[in-house]
């Protein structure tokens, strides 16, 4: 998976290789971007990786409440084109057997910006024998801080198919590299 590199723009930055599915991980504190969510979805279509989106800490805004109501309509177009979007909560547990599903005879990166929950998520996966570091949300800003620092390769534990995870620094954007604005037509 390559991006567009964020200090160096006239570089591209490789966040992996040898994906099988991209995660992408968006949550509703820090509240997502459909944009930020499109750019990942061309990069990777681009680059002919799967993709499932994420929605974490679904927890926080519960079934049937009009903040739930909001946030299932701004990911409802996604599904409509195609793509998998599961609503997960890695303090509740809510579709981590789905989402572990998902990662199952796959190697997949965790994708996003800081303070999703993706290493809370990996954590979750991980049963106890991953002990990823969790920061917090900064309550000024109300964004997610650089916690994670490197990508890592995890193996999930189970008894069923091998699923290989790698948690990845958040960013605070995602700017594609490798496609031409003509090519999206």
């Amino acid at each position: 998976l390559i991006r567009r590199h964020p200090t160096i723009p006239q570089k591209p930055q490789l966040l992996c290789a040898n994906l099988d599915l991209a995660v992408l991980v968006v949550s509703v504190e820090p509240d997502f971007s459909e944009g930020m969510v499109d750019r990942v979805l061309v990069s990777a279509h681009a680059q002919e990786l799967d993709v499932a989106i994420v929605l974490n800490k679904a927890d926080l805004v519960p079934e049937g409440s009009p903040e739930r109501a909001e946030v299932d309509d701004r990911l409802a177009m996604y599904e409509r084109i195609g793509y998998n979007v599961l609503r997960v909560s890695a303090v509740t547990g809510e579709g981590l057997r789905e989402l572990r599903e998902h990662l199952a005879n796959r190697t997949s990166i965790l994708i996003g910006n800081s303070g999703v929950g993706k290493s809370h998520l990996l954590n979750e996966l991980g049963q106890g024998q991953i002990a990823a570091t969790v920061g917090e949300i900064s309550e000024k800003l109300k964004l997610g801080k650089h916690t994670t620092t490197t990508s890592t390769l995890h193996r999930l534990p189970g008894d069923g198919a091998a699923a290989f995870l790698i948690d990845s620094p958040g960013a605070r954007r995602f700017s594609i590299w490798d496609v031409e604005g003509e090519e999206l037509k």
